[in-house]
């Protein structure tokens, strides 16, 4: 499985908040080495994300960082802790996890815009327009061929904001097609 493997919807809606995982207490961590190869581990916790066990899927996607801090889905596995707060309704934190995509993975990092994008709506959620702009128009601006632009100029017509028009593609650039 690569990084990039799973397809990206076209159009970004964050997950409904799906019933608790009927009472079961979430994995403990440990310290121990992991049991799982990196792409089992990201799996599992994907799996548990897409299903809605959000107790499981954010402690999993811990583990994969403490395991693989460094692996191919470490941006993905950061940006999934981000989207389990979102959904949640816990919009600081969601903020604070999404920083952690910008910060510690490079711009083009598998997530990096999807992070941007949702930490704008988190911002947005949190009554902070102005910082939610802001985010908007860094995204257009740093990734201009995302398939997010377009959603992201809408935030921004939503706002009462102009669209930044983003920059001409490069010869031979591709829009980006990033995956799960």
């Amino acid at each position: 499985l690569d990084a990039g493997s799973d397809t990206q919807p076209s159009a970004w809606r964050p997950t409904a908040v799906a019933p608790d995982s009927g009472g079961q207490v979430p994995p403990p961590t440990t310290s121990a080495a992991p049991t799982m190869s990196q792409v089992e581990t990201y799996q599992h916790a994907l799996s548990d994300y897409q299903g809605g066990n959000y107790d499981f899927a954010v402690q999993e996607f811990a583990d994969y960082l403490k395991f693989f801090k460094t692996g191919p889905f470490a941006s993905n596995a950061q940006y999934y802790i981000g989207m389990i707060h979102y959904a949640k309704g816990d919009y600081e934190t969601a903020v604070k996890e999404f920083d952690m995509v910008l910060e510690n993975y490079p711009p083009k990092a598998n997530k990096n815009p999807e992070a941007r994008y949702a930490k704008g709506l988190s911002l947005m959620k949190l009554r902070r327009p102005t910082d939610a702009a802001q985010e908007f128009k860094d995204l257009i601006r740093l990734w201009p061929h995302d398939s997010l632009v377009s959603q992201a100029c809408g935030q921004l017509k939503e706002l009462g904001m102009n669209c930044p028009a983003p920059a001409a593609q490069p010869a031979g650039a591709k829009k980006n097609s990033k995956k799960d």
